[in-house]
């Protein structure tokens, strides 16, 4: 049961990176895995692929988290590594 994967997942999860695109933020099932991490209490780094907009469930559970633009590679690549290593607290 692939849903049961995905909550074991995210139980396991110390971080959980959101990929923000068109298709992520129009996904049911992506809302559904978000909204779950938020309530798990787990550290969500968000990462915009494109322009799109997230969708208003999205948008109320990461309004306050800041994005990673990963449109820019080289910065993107840069913050992604420092929030993770932060996120992780690996020294």
């Amino acid at each position: 049961n692939y849903k049961e994967v995905i909550v074991d997942a995210i139980d396991k999860a110390k971080v959980v990176i959101f990929v923000s695109s068109a298709n992520s933020n129009a996904s049911i099932n992506v809302i559904r895995e978000l909204g779950y991490a938020v309530k798990q209490k787990k550290t969500i780094i968000p990462i915009v692929l494109d322009d799109a907009q997230y969708a208003k469930s999205i948008r109320l559970d990461i309004a306050d988290i800041d994005q990673i633009e990963y449109s820019e590679i080289s910065s993107g690549g840069a913050k992604l590594i420092s929030s993770l290593t932060y996120a992780l607290q690996v020294k």
